[in-house]
Protein backbone atom coordinates (compact mmCIF):
# COMPACT_ATOMS: atom_id res chain seq x y z
CA UNK A 1 0.00 0.00 0.00
CA UNK A 2 1.40 3.52 -0.81
CA UNK A 3 2.57 5.58 2.16
CA UNK A 4 -0.09 8.22 1.54
CA UNK A 5 -2.75 5.54 1.81
CA UNK A 6 -1.37 4.31 5.14
CA UNK A 7 -1.38 7.82 6.55
CA UNK A 8 -4.94 8.40 5.40
CA UNK A 9 -6.01 5.09 6.94
CA UNK A 10 -4.36 5.93 10.28
CA UNK A 11 -5.92 9.40 10.29
CA UNK A 12 -9.33 7.85 9.72
CA UNK A 13 -8.87 5.39 12.59
CA UNK A 14 -7.72 8.17 14.96
CA UNK A 15 -10.65 10.41 13.97
CA UNK A 16 -13.10 7.58 14.50
CA UNK A 17 -11.61 6.88 17.93
CA UNK A 18 -11.92 10.53 18.97
CA UNK A 19 -15.47 10.70 17.71
CA UNK A 20 -16.39 7.57 19.65
CA UNK A 21 -14.86 9.03 22.82
CA UNK A 22 -16.86 12.24 22.46
CA UNK A 23 -20.10 10.34 22.02
CA UNK A 24 -19.37 7.96 24.88
CA UNK A 25 -19.53 10.59 27.66
CA UNK A 26 -19.51 14.26 28.54
CA UNK A 27 -16.38 16.27 29.31
CA UNK A 28 -17.45 17.40 32.76
CA UNK A 29 -15.03 17.05 35.68
CA UNK A 30 -16.76 15.59 38.70
CA UNK A 31 -14.01 16.47 41.19
CA UNK A 32 -14.51 20.25 40.99
CA UNK A 33 -17.49 22.44 41.77
CA UNK A 34 -19.50 23.94 38.93
CA UNK A 35 -20.20 27.62 39.67
CA UNK A 36 -22.90 29.56 37.87
CA UNK A 37 -24.37 32.13 40.22
CA UNK A 38 -25.25 35.72 41.01
CA UNK A 39 -23.80 37.28 44.15
CA UNK A 40 -25.12 40.32 46.00
CA UNK A 41 -23.04 42.34 48.46
CA UNK A 42 -24.05 41.94 52.10
CA UNK A 43 -23.31 45.61 52.72
CA UNK A 44 -24.02 48.56 50.45
CA UNK A 45 -21.99 51.70 51.01
CA UNK A 46 -24.25 54.73 50.61
CA UNK A 47 -25.42 55.96 48.18
CA UNK A 48 -25.23 52.63 46.28
CA UNK A 49 -28.44 50.66 45.79
CA UNK A 50 -26.81 47.75 43.90
CA UNK A 51 -23.48 45.96 44.08
CA UNK A 52 -23.59 42.57 42.43
CA UNK A 53 -21.36 40.10 40.63
CA UNK A 54 -21.90 37.03 38.50
CA UNK A 55 -19.37 34.19 38.40
CA UNK A 56 -19.34 31.23 36.06
CA UNK A 57 -16.75 28.48 36.26
CA UNK A 58 -18.45 25.45 34.83
CA UNK A 59 -18.99 22.96 32.05
CA UNK A 60 -21.76 23.50 29.53
CA UNK A 61 -22.31 21.40 26.41
CA UNK A 62 -18.78 20.01 26.75
CA UNK A 63 -17.32 23.52 26.71
CA UNK A 64 -15.52 24.98 29.70
CA UNK A 65 -16.77 28.41 30.70
CA UNK A 66 -14.89 31.06 32.70
CA UNK A 67 -16.58 34.42 32.95
CA UNK A 68 -17.44 37.12 35.47
CA UNK A 69 -19.42 40.35 35.37
CA UNK A 70 -21.15 42.77 37.70
CA UNK A 71 -22.34 46.29 38.36
CA UNK A 72 -22.84 49.00 40.93
CA UNK A 73 -25.74 51.42 40.66
CA UNK A 74 -27.28 54.42 42.39
CA UNK A 75 -30.94 55.35 42.95
CA UNK A 76 -32.90 55.68 39.74
CA UNK A 77 -34.37 53.45 37.09
CA UNK A 78 -34.71 53.53 33.33
CA UNK A 79 -33.80 56.94 31.96
CA UNK A 80 -32.21 58.09 35.24
CA UNK A 81 -29.96 55.10 35.94
CA UNK A 82 -26.37 55.80 36.93
CA UNK A 83 -24.20 52.71 37.12
CA UNK A 84 -20.87 51.10 36.28
CA UNK A 85 -20.95 47.71 34.59
CA UNK A 86 -17.88 45.47 34.27
CA UNK A 87 -17.11 42.23 32.49
CA UNK A 88 -14.06 39.94 32.78
CA UNK A 89 -14.38 37.76 29.69
CA UNK A 90 -10.77 36.67 29.00
CA UNK A 91 -9.30 35.75 32.40
CA UNK A 92 -5.58 35.28 32.91
CA UNK A 93 -6.13 32.73 35.64
CA UNK A 94 -8.91 30.50 36.90
CA UNK A 95 -8.88 28.02 39.78
CA UNK A 96 -11.42 25.38 40.68
CA UNK A 97 -11.64 22.94 43.56
CA UNK A 98 -14.22 20.68 45.11
CA UNK A 99 -15.59 23.58 47.17
CA UNK A 100 -15.19 26.68 45.04
CA UNK A 101 -13.15 28.62 42.55
CA UNK A 102 -11.73 31.97 41.49
CA UNK A 103 -11.16 34.05 38.38
CA UNK A 104 -8.62 36.77 37.76
CA UNK A 105 -8.15 39.13 34.83
CA UNK A 106 -5.10 41.33 35.25
CA UNK A 107 -5.89 43.93 32.58
CA UNK A 108 -8.28 45.00 29.81
CA UNK A 109 -11.57 44.45 31.64
CA UNK A 110 -14.63 45.70 29.75
CA UNK A 111 -16.18 48.73 31.45
CA UNK A 112 -19.35 50.69 30.80
CA UNK A 113 -20.19 53.91 32.67
CA UNK A 114 -23.77 55.14 32.51
CA UNK A 115 -24.71 58.57 33.87
CA UNK A 116 -28.39 59.51 34.20
CA UNK A 117 -29.37 56.96 31.57
CA UNK A 118 -26.65 57.92 29.07
CA UNK A 119 -23.57 55.81 28.37
CA UNK A 120 -20.62 58.18 28.67
CA UNK A 121 -17.78 55.64 28.45
CA UNK A 122 -17.45 52.02 27.42
CA UNK A 123 -14.93 49.60 26.02
CA UNK A 124 -12.17 47.13 26.81
CA UNK A 125 -10.12 49.20 29.22
CA UNK A 126 -6.34 49.15 29.85
CA UNK A 127 -5.51 49.59 33.50
CA UNK A 128 -8.64 47.75 34.70
CA UNK A 129 -8.36 44.42 36.55
CA UNK A 130 -10.87 42.09 38.20
CA UNK A 131 -10.74 39.28 40.75
CA UNK A 132 -13.74 37.18 41.83
CA UNK A 133 -13.95 34.19 44.17
CA UNK A 134 -16.69 31.88 45.38
CA UNK A 135 -16.63 29.21 48.08
CA UNK A 136 -19.08 26.59 49.29
CA UNK A 137 -19.30 24.70 52.56
CA UNK A 138 -17.64 21.29 52.38
CA UNK A 139 -19.86 18.83 50.57
CA UNK A 140 -22.32 21.52 49.43
CA UNK A 141 -22.96 22.43 45.77
CA UNK A 142 -24.07 25.95 46.76
CA UNK A 143 -21.81 28.93 47.40
CA UNK A 144 -21.96 30.53 50.85
CA UNK A 145 -19.04 32.96 50.58
CA UNK A 146 -17.86 35.24 47.80
CA UNK A 147 -15.93 38.39 47.12
CA UNK A 148 -15.09 40.52 44.13
CA UNK A 149 -12.98 43.55 43.30
CA UNK A 150 -12.54 45.63 40.17
CA UNK A 151 -9.93 48.37 40.03
CA UNK A 152 -9.21 50.82 37.24
CA UNK A 153 -6.27 53.17 36.97
CA UNK A 154 -7.65 56.07 34.97
CA UNK A 155 -4.19 57.25 33.92
CA UNK A 156 -3.71 53.98 32.00
CA UNK A 157 -7.21 53.81 30.58
CA UNK A 158 -6.43 55.90 27.51
CA UNK A 159 -9.45 57.25 25.67
CA UNK A 160 -11.92 54.79 27.21
CA UNK A 161 -12.51 56.47 30.57
CA UNK A 162 -12.05 60.11 29.63
CA UNK A 163 -14.61 62.08 31.65
CA UNK A 164 -15.28 65.79 31.96
CA UNK A 165 -14.92 67.43 35.37
CA UNK A 166 -18.71 67.71 35.59
CA UNK A 167 -19.23 64.05 34.72
CA UNK A 168 -16.69 63.04 37.36
CA UNK A 169 -18.43 65.19 39.98
CA UNK A 170 -21.86 63.80 39.06
CA UNK A 171 -20.58 60.20 39.24
CA UNK A 172 -18.96 60.81 42.62
CA UNK A 173 -22.21 62.28 43.91
CA UNK A 174 -24.27 59.36 42.58
CA UNK A 175 -21.97 56.42 43.36
CA UNK A 176 -19.72 57.76 46.11
CA UNK A 177 -16.04 58.61 46.23
CA UNK A 178 -15.15 55.10 47.39
CA UNK A 179 -16.18 53.88 43.94
CA UNK A 180 -15.27 56.88 41.79
CA UNK A 181 -11.92 58.49 42.51
CA UNK A 182 -10.26 61.32 40.64
CA UNK A 183 -8.20 58.90 38.54
CA UNK A 184 -9.65 55.54 39.50
CA UNK A 185 -12.69 53.29 39.71
CA UNK A 186 -12.88 50.87 42.64
CA UNK A 187 -15.60 48.28 43.11
CA UNK A 188 -15.53 45.82 46.00
CA UNK A 189 -18.09 43.46 47.45
CA UNK A 190 -18.50 40.47 49.75
CA UNK A 191 -21.37 38.07 50.20
CA UNK A 192 -22.29 35.35 52.68
CA UNK A 193 -25.12 32.86 52.95
CA UNK A 194 -28.04 33.19 50.56
CA UNK A 195 -26.68 36.46 49.13
CA UNK A 196 -24.03 34.33 47.40
CA UNK A 197 -26.49 32.02 45.66
CA UNK A 198 -29.91 33.70 45.72
CA UNK A 199 -33.01 32.10 44.31
CA UNK A 200 -34.00 34.44 41.46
Amino acid sequence: MPRVGVRALLAGVISLGLASTAVAGTLDRTDVLDIDTNMFADKLDAPLTTNRAFLELSESSNTGLAFASGSVAAPGTGATTTRIFWEAFEPDQTKRSSDGGSLQQKDQVFMMVQLNGTVIAQGVTPGCKAHVTGKAAKGSPTLNKGDWSVNCNGKKAGAVLVLTDQQLTDLQTALGKKVVGKNSLNIKGKCTGTNCAPVL
